[in-house]
């Protein structure tokens, strides 16, 4: 911690924003998800299993309520084409997402605070809660499928044909930052395996690591046509001054109650 506030926790937090924000703009996220259910071919439990893939990962590298914003109206949006009931693949997509965001020590702002305060590196955190996560998201995933394998129906061919027809290249804006994007998430999670094992995090801090990376993709994402402020106006502000009163009111704390310990051995002779 620096001070009362926790900046390690901060920059690494910002710089998870700057990259999910740069990647929700350029269309990377429904690129993704149209692309996968397209190669379900309309039959349900195919459906119901790249959906539900979908979920877990996206909530794995984005915040819980980004994923749930993309792919809900994605869902209905493909219910009403191929006509079936979109309940069974909502309901299990919300229970995944949640078991998504414990995958990775990125994938939400509780992990990133504990392991930052307890400087548990990348693959630490992943061999002993995300290899869990991916056996219960799994599981999961089966529960659901028998639970709704008699409400799951065969759309017809003319209607899986539509979904077909779909171009997955119109949710993109520039094809340049779509792949920037990408190898900007590719790189940030290479480079959190190699934290840690191979790199010493002294030298390379997560939190620096990940800044750069969003500076270079924000900077790059501005020189292809996408302005900064586009990005920082969906950045969730209020979350971030929140964490600084938390940071600043925990560390008042535990200041006080180290002086007050410190008063308490001096007045008991120990001093």
């Amino acid at each position: 911690a620096d001070g009362f506030v926790n900046l390690h926790s901060l920059i690494l937090i910002l710089g998870m924003m700057f990259i999910v924000q740069v990647s929700a703009e350029v269309g990377l996220f429904q690129f993704l998800g149209i692309l996968a259910i397209k190669l379900s071919k309309g039959k349900p439990i195919a459906l119901m299993s790249i959906l539900c893939t979908i979920s877990v990962l996206f909530s794995a590298v984005i915040n819980n309520i980004l994923t749930v914003m993309i792919l809900i109206p994605l869902t209905i949006t493909i219910s009403r084409i191929l006509k079936i009931d979109p309940t069974p693949y909502i309901l299990t997509e919300a229970i995944l997402v949640n078991i998504g965001g414990t995958f990775f020590s990125i994938s939400s702002i509780p992990n990133i605070l504990i392991v930052t305060a307890a400087e548990i590196t990348f693959v630490e955190y992943f061999l002993n809660v995300g290899l869990f996560s991916i056996a219960m998201a799994g599981i999961t995933l089966l529960f659901f499928i028998f639970m709704y394998r008699k409400d799951f129906s065969a759309p017809r061919r003319r209607l899986v044909d539509t979904l077909d027809e779909f171009n997955v290249w119109n949710f993109v804006q520039s094809k340049r930052l779509l792949y920037a994007s990408m190898a900007s998430i590719g790189i940030l999670m290479i480079g959190f395996v190699l934290i840690g094992p191979v790199i010493d995090p002294s030298k390379v801090p997560p939190d620096i690591f990940a800044f750069t990376v969003a500076m270079i993709l924000t900077i790059f994402s501005a020189i292809m046509g996408i302005k900064p402020k586009e990005i920082i106006k969906n950045f969730d502000l209020e979350l971030i001054l929140y964490l600084l009163g938390i940071f600043v009111l925990a560390g008042a704390l535990e200041r006080g109650r180290q002086e007050k310990s410190s008063r308490g051995r001096y007045h008991n002779g120990f001093f």
